[in-house]
């Protein structure tokens, strides 16, 4: 039997890598872009930004003191559901964060702890997951599994400080392992061809 090596998984690490880097740290609202509405008795405002262009709604949330708090949704021009769906607090990455496609289903579903990725990760095709993670402060920690389309798992890649810690496997469509290594922090130790 053939040993898979899914191209997508370079492409997944890649996103998993781009999530991260592309969080804003601590990022102040440009209030002169935003139109903000004051919540009566509250420090809140609630705050949108339009195309300068079209009037078309980008995004919207709470503001309180310049920064991001609460959930924030984001659009693209002439698309009817939002693109993502952002938790802040502190004007930082807290909480969960979804993107979706153009018809609105879920195609990723990260949480962060200002602004690092924290919790489970996973990406969706049609409402499946193709890939789940888990992170710890921003690094790789735990069981990194792919999907096949039929949902069984073709890949199982363990982690531990972001480190590969433990077995790497492959599965063919039996669900047999047709490769497995043992890692110790970074470390191949042991392992081949089944």
């Amino acid at each position: 039997m053939p040993i898979r090596f899914p191209l997508f998984s370079i492409g997944i690490l890649l996103l998993l890598n781009s999530c991260q880097l592309n969080s804003p740290a601590g990022a102040p609202l440009n209030e002169p872009a935003y139109v903000l509405e004051s919540i009566p008795g509250s420090e809140l405002s609630y705050a949108s930004l339009y195309d300068s262009t079209d009037n078309q709604l980008l995004e919207r949330g709470y503001q309180m003191k310049g920064l991001k708090t609460g959930t924030w949704e984001y659009y693209e021009p002439n698309k009817e559901f939002p693109h993502k769906m952002i938790s802040w607090a502190n004007g930082m990455y807290n909480g969960p964060y979804v993107e979706y496609s153009d018809r609105g289903h879920t195609e990723l579903l990260a949480h962060y702890r200002n602004n690092k990725l924290h919790g489970l990760w996973t990406t969706y095709k049609f409402g499946d997951p193709t890939v789940t993670a888990t992170y710890k402060d921003g690094q790789l920690n735990g069981v990194y599994r792919e999907f096949d389309q039929s949902g069984k798992t073709v890949k199982e890649v363990s982690y531990q400080d972001g480190q590969q810690h433990g077995f790497m496997r492959y599965y063919n469509e039996a669900g047999e392992v047709t490769l497995e290594y043992e890692y110790s922090h970074g470390k191949k130790i042991s392992g081949g061809i089944k």
